[in-house]
């Protein structure tokens, strides 16, 4: 659920911004300078994650771009990196 709150919050303001967009912040007009990434990963891995963000309504696109913001907001990865304790 949060989650699907975080999706609804940060979406609308990622996913409607293209390249070349503009913003209109107190009147001043700004271009948004857009960047690509390119990541290679298993098709398996990619199988099963595009499964889950289809379930959740989201394309890979919108997933990496909320994984991203989340990560500046937290100033970290957004999620436990730990080493097995063995």
């Amino acid at each position: 659920m949060v989650y699907f709150i975080l999706y609804l919050l940060i979406y609308k303001k990622l996913n409607c911004l293209t390249q070349g967009d503009t913003i209109d912040i107190q009147n001043k007009s700004r271009r948004i300078a857009m960047s690509q990434i390119a990541v290679r990963v298993d098709d398996e891995l990619k199988k099963e994650a595009t499964a889950i963000f289809n379930e959740l309504g989201l394309d890979m696109s919108t997933a990496v771009k909320l994984f991203l913001k989340q990560s500046v907001l937290t100033r970290g990865i957004p999620f436990d990196v730990k080493l097995d304790s063995e």
